[in-house]
């Protein structure tokens, strides 16, 4: 069957091809398709042609360029030196993509996208040259038209040679265009023919690698299975298990930096400063590889937002609250979706946060992965070059990345393994449930510990939690001590100034100590009980408030001592009355200037009462980007064909109404018109066509005599005179 045009094969297609269509090429739903003349023309625009081309494998893509190359389905099977079922299956999926139509032809910007030459095979000769004269002429070349005839077998089959047409018979391109084994497109430009160019080829076929129809494994036949049986089993779900805890942990204390400073600030692309970068590095104990990762997780997770500063979000005390299975997996799904690439924020100069770690393919090249993966399943040997070998497969274009393939790869791979989800070069049993979203199995979740409240207190001045704390108590443990280690077995030391922070909170002595000993299995050191009350007795002894803000203390001579800084006067700090001074700034300015001088302030309200430090600034988590809206792909192409059904219908309204126009033109009969005012509303009248012609009718009736353009007439039926 042979059809007008890419539309009107469109139209021939059943419901389900069409919906089929649109699954496979999504972006024509958005928006909704008018009609099916509406649909064929998106799929066929260079923007909707170039997505398609994009998600073809390595055979799709050739069976797509040797359809080009050679016009049909058996001579695609022909140059691709296959058998011609195989090549019809690829063909018949490309058709499904609308990539392919009618009979075996390709959709025009298609073929533009695999250039003049497609396979490095251009035009026949006028005259195309059997393969016995090909073969003669080819044997009497000399060695240098050979190599040169060489250079051109494969493609591109076109050379610049300056002054190509104009060299004598002698040279090697004069030897070749004599023969007929070259031809001049212009004063510069040589090309081989079709016939030329196949014949030399060994092997014939269109491209020079042969491509699989198949994609390559990546597990390896030699030693497929890791054989985790028993014990070995449950070392490698412990260890996957305890990779995943290490992450949060890191994450947490990442984010907690973060909530520590007054400000984060970020440079111009957007990142964080190498400066910032090196304090966080410097109080957590991570590479800066591990920061990068850290951080860019907790951003994905909506944990922290990042503007022209980085602040923590609401969201990131939910999370502490949650437990750690689930806190570890909402981490994998920011992984999952993100479209950065962490290892790229800390190379060429980049910053983490910044602009440099934007990776657009970075969402499709996880997925990916992640497919592949789990296509392998648990317990099974990987062979990572044969991962780049898949991915390069799937989707060609992944080669022509900004980057390598295998560099990818290996950053991919070592984001895996930070994350959990692969250990050695097998798949942890978690990889499956983790990035589908499904509930972790038992034997896993087991292996997650449940947090604990309690810590084992110390005469060194340390506190070692014998399990993951709760967010609450891991929250207050900070407050009054320096975490020195992270994980299970994390460690806080106290010292005077983490004993401060706690009263600087408002916390008292008693408070301090009656909620170290509720949580603590053992009985309280004395030598924490002794720090506890040498700071108790300095906090304090200098009292703040508000005036613009006062000074008052029991010492005379340092309130004087205090005066006669030069620090002081800057502040406007001058005495009014033994021990007691008023400042012009606002009280954190007067409390950070004396604990420069080493004096330990407390902050107190007019009352007279401890002020408490207020509880920590958050940001709203960053909305989600704005992806398309789910669409019931069903709906739409049902929508499109009953539209197009009724525009079709109304254009056989009119054409039946034109034809009975005429004929009681003809005949002089009557008819009942119904048409289109000039206030675009429907009239309907009986009466006669008394002329017709140049797009118009001038009708007469009970009504009077009107003229109408033919457009505006939507229906006509043949009836009686008027009584």
């Amino acid at each position: 069957m042979t059809w007008r045009s890419y539309a009107d094969w469109w139209r021939s297609r059943s419901e389900d091809e069409l919906i089929d269509l649109v699954r496979l090429r999504p972006d024509l739903a958005h928006p909704a398709p008018e009609d099916l003349a509406d649909l064929a023309a998106r799929a066929a625009t260079p923007s909707s042609v170039a997505r398609a081309m994009r998600h073809l494998n390595a055979w799709q893509l050739a069976v797509l360029e040797a359809i080009v190359a050679g016009g049909t389905v058996d001579d695609a099977a022909v140059l691709l030196a296959t058998d011609r079922s195989t090549v019809a299956s690829a063909s018949a999926d490309l058709v499904r993509r609308g990539l392919v139509w009618g009979d075996d032809q390709v959709v025009r910007e298609a073929r533009i996208a695999l250039g003049p030459t497609p396979g490095g095979l251009a035009s026949a000769s006028a005259q195309p040259m059997d393969e016995d004269r090909i073969d003669r002429a080819v044997s009497d070349l000399p060695e240098s038209a050979r190599a040169l005839l060489d250079r051109l077998v494969w493609g591109p089959p076109t050379g610049r040679i300056t002054g190509a047409a104009n060299r004598g018979p002698r040279t090697p391109v004069g030897v070749l265009t004599a023969s007929g084994l070259l031809r001049i497109l212009d004063t510069d430009t040589v090309e081989i023919p079709r016939e030329v160019a196949w014949r030399l080829r060994s092997p014939r076929r269109l491209h020079r690698e042969a491509v699989s129809p198949t994609p390559p494994t990546i597990s390896s036949a030699e030693t497929d299975t890791l054989g985790l049986t028993g014990l070995r089993a449950r070392l490698s779900v412990q260890t996957a298990v305890a990779t995943a805890t290490e992450l949060v942990h890191d994450v947490e204390a990442c984010v907690e930096w973060v909530a520590a400073q007054e400000q984060v600030a970020t440079v111009r692309d957007g990142g964080l400063a190498a400066r910032t970068v090196a304090a966080l590095r410097s109080a957590t104990g991570l590479v800066v590889e591990r920061v990068s990762l850290c951080v860019e997780l907790a951003a994905a997770a909506g944990l922290l937002a990042a503007s022209h500063q980085v602040n923590v979000t609401t969201a990131y005390d939910l999370w502490l609250a949650a437990p750690m299975v689930e806190r570890w997996q909402s981490l994998v799904r920011g992984w999952q979706t993100m479209s950065r690439w962490p290892a790229h924020g800390i190379v060429s100069g980049g910053h983490i946060l910044g602009e440099a770690a934007e990776f657009g393919p970075a969402r499709d090249l996880r997925g990916a992965t992640l497919a592949a993966l789990t296509e392998v399943g648990p317990d099974r040997q990987l062979v990572t070059a044969r991962l780049v070998e898949l991915l390069a497969w799937q989707r060609p274009g992944r080669s022509r990345m900004p980057w390598p393939l295998p560099e990818l790869v290996a950053e991919l791979w070592t984001e895996l393994h930070a994350i959990g989800l692969l250990r050695d070069e097998g798949v942890t049993t978690v990889l499956l449930p983790a990035v589908s979203g499904d509930v972790l199995p038992t034997e896993v979740t087991a292996h997650f510990a449940e947090p604990v409240a309690e810590v084992i207190l110390q005469a060194d001045l340390t506190a070692v939690a014998p399990g993951q704390l709760t967010a609450d108590a891991a929250r207050t443990l900070r407050l009054l001590g320096d975490q020195e280690s992270r994980g299970a077995g994390a460690v806080f030391r106290f010292t005077a100034a983490s004993v401060r922070r706690g009263f600087d909170a408002g916390w008292s002595a008693d408070e301090i100590r009656s909620w170290l000993a509720e949580h603590s299995v053992t009985p309280l050191p004395q030598p924490l009980d002794y720090l506890i009350d040498d700071t108790a007795r300095l906090h304090g002894s200098v009292r703040v408030g508000t005036a613009w803000c006062y000074v008052r203390t029991d010492d005379e001579a340092q309130a004087a001592a205090l005066v006669s800084r030069p620090e002081a006067r800057a502040l406007g700090l001058r005495q009014i009355a033994p021990g007691v001074l008023v400042a012009d700034s606002e009280p954190e300015q007067v409390v950070a200037l004396l604990r420069t001088l080493g004096l330990h302030p407390a902050a107190e309200d007019a009352q007279g009462r401890t002020v408490t430090a207020p509880d920590p600034l958050r940001v709203a988590p960053p909305s989600p980007s704005r992806a398309h809206r789910p669409v019931d792909i069903d709906e739409i192409v049902g929508a499109v064909l009953e539209r197009d059904r009724h525009r079709a219908a109304a254009a056989r309204a009119v054409t039946d109404a034109l034809t009975a126009v005429r004929t009681a033109h003809a005949d002089g009969s009557w008819l009942r018109l119904t048409y289109v005012g000039d206030d675009g509303t429907s009239h309907d009248t009986v009466a006669r066509p008394i002329t017709l012609g140049s797009g118009i009718v001038r009708i007469s009736g009970p009504d009077g005599t009107r003229v109408l353009p033919l457009a505006r007439v939507v229906s006509a039926l043949p009836t009686g005179p008027p009584r």
